[in-house]
């Protein structure tokens, strides 16, 4: 699992910016403006993410291991475990349909950051980065992509997507850790396949964006 360190030292710092901001010396407030643009324009206009080949080319794998040994028990036992022949043979018949379903794996992005929104294909409407309290990595055979949000914090809904493994955001509306969780098969961000480190710093860079966003309009507000 990766988890994100740097979100509560960017709220942090782009607070401290706006401390007692209308008393600074021009110099000042310059500075701290200068800060927050430097922060926003560290992460990409845009991150596009989309599912790698990863079940495409699990998939044979998962297909052609489990029918060989299916075929060499019938061929060299006399009396095979049907059972165990049934449940080879499912396990191959799963593969290829996981195969097939991820034929298309990377065609159109499942996720999608700006400087201030995370947007999902199957959710109903975005979610303002600045609501994200704390970020995660996890893969336990999926990619899981968490973004933790508060309380009170207003969540989109989620349509379901069906299919096996499917890519999808998940949202988690209640309990102590509520939640949008994105799956995917492994991550290919802006043309390049990504690691869990990688894939959170170039998350965080987002989170850091939006929340330097709300601090800098307050700012120039006042």
């Amino acid at each position: 699992m990766s988890e994100s360190q740097s979100l509560h030292a960017t709220q942090n710092l782009a607070q401290s910016l706006s401390e007692d901001f209308a008393h600074r010396s021009k110099a000042d407030q310059a500075e701290a403006i200068r800060q927050l643009k430097q922060i926003i324009t560290n992460a990409p206009e845009r991150s596009e993410f989309r599912d790698t080949k990863k079940f495409f080319y699990l998939g044979p794998a998962f297909c052609g291991v489990p029918l060989v040994l299916a075929l060499y028990m019938m061929k060299t036992q006399a009396s095979p475990s049907w059972a165990m022949i049934a449940l080879l043979l499912a396990l191959a018949l799963f593969g290829a349909a996981l195969a097939y379903q991820h034929r298309n794996a990377g065609a159109t992005p499942h996720m999608v950051l700006t400087r201030t929104e995370l947007q999902a294909t199957n959710l109903s409407a975005p979610l303002p980065l600045v609501e994200v309290t704390g970020l995660e990595i996890v893969e336990p055979s999926q990619t899981w992509i968490n973004f933790h949000v508060g309380e009170h914090t207003p969540l989109p809904t989620a349509t379901k997507v069906r299919g096996l493994l499917a890519s999808q955001a998940v949202v988690i509306p209640k309990g102590k850790n509520r939640r949008i969780a994105v799956s995917m098969a492994g991550i290919k961000a802006n043309g390049e396949k990504l690691d869990l480190e990688e894939a959170l710093e170039l998350i965080d860079r987002h989170l850091q964006a939006a929340h330097a966003t709300a601090e800098l309009r307050a700012l120039l507000a006042r």
